[in-house]
């Protein structure tokens, strides 16, 4: 079994980015996902190259932030500002309900910024760096955003994509902290499995790597960091093939006050500068320190 612990949104501002080095650089996380339209995008690149992850990833974004298209060509994408601001459900319904045409213009505006944010990361890392892919709200799993990044493997060759498939893990201890369960995370999971159903057919014939299970959307959620290991038992405890790949998303980046100012939606600020994000740190230690006394950890490879 091939476990990756993950970190998303480096990049996206300093202090996120800093928080996120640091469990690079302590050792527990293994792969990081860069925001190319980031606030802080250089500054993650110098972090990537001090620290060294064993993985990077392009962490697709139209959720926030600025583009890096030009903004006549992706217009639709765009709040007043000009900045991005199309989250999940907005970004379905917006393609489901418009014309033909409309949608044709939507897809050719999300691959371009798609191209634009993969290239950017390329360049920076080199190109020589293997291309792996996520996205921010996993927006990359509605059915025509990813087969827009299928016909993008074209040019890139994917190295990777993530597949949030999550598992409805369950025990009496579980049942017991039924709390650490959202209601609203319960409902994103049916959906993200739905997709991934779909999704995993079309990226298992093209032979792309991509994840076989996922923890995330649900785990760790809001749960003891004591909780961890008792998840990960569940999850190593699984009868699986030896090349199953399991990545388990960390946000462990906590933004600072003085960055509240990059997000006028004052959720979006909440959640950045949430203090589940220090709690996340705590929690990726737990999980990496678990795997390395799993009796399991023969057969289980972290970050490679």
């Amino acid at each position: 079994m091939n476990v990756i612990l993950s970190a998303d949104d480096i990049g996206l501002t300093e202090s996120i980015t800093d928080g996120i080095a640091g469990c690079v650089q302590k050792g527990t996380v293994s792969s990081v996902s860069v925001v190319a339209n980031g606030y802080a995008f250089e500054h993650a690149i110098r972090k990537i190259r001090e620290t060294r992850p064993c993985l990077v990833s392009v962490h697709l974004n139209t959720v926030e932030c600025p583009p890096l298209a030009d903004p006549r060509d992706i217009p639709d994408l765009l709040d007043l500002r000009g900045h991005l601001h199309l989250r999940f459900f907005k970004t379905l319904v917006k393609f489901v309900f418009s014309a033909r045409s409309k949608r044709d213009s939507l897809r050719a505006q999300f691959k371009t910024e798609y191209r634009a944010q993969i290239t950017r990361v390329q360049d920076a890392l080199g190109p020589s760096t293997p291309i792996r892919v996520d996205s921010h709200q996993h927006l990359h799993m509605i059915p025509f955003l990813f087969d827009i990044l299928m016909e993008l493997n074209r040019e890139f060759h994917f190295a990777y994509v993530r597949i949030p498939r999550e598992p409805f893990l369950l025990s009496t201890q579980l049942i017991r902290e039924w709390r650490i369960y959202r209601p609203s995370s319960i409902v994103k999971n049916l959906v993200l499995r739905g997709l991934a159903w779909r999704n995993g057919k079309k990226i298992t014939r093209r032979g792309i790597p991509h994840s076989d299970l996922f923890l995330g959307i649900m785990f760790p959620g809001p749960c003891r960091p004591e909780l961890t290991a008792h998840l990960l038992d569940l999850v190593l405890g699984k009868r699986v093939e030896a090349s199953t790949c399991v990545e388990i998303l960390f946000h462990p980046g906590r933004a600072s006050a003085e960055e509240r100012g990059f997000w006028q939606r004052r959720a979006l600020a909440d959640y950045y500068l949430s203090e589940e994000r220090d709690r996340d740190a705590v929690r990726v230690d737990h999980a990496q320190e678990r795997l390395r006394n799993s009796s399991k950890l023969r057969s289980t490879t972290l970050g490679a």
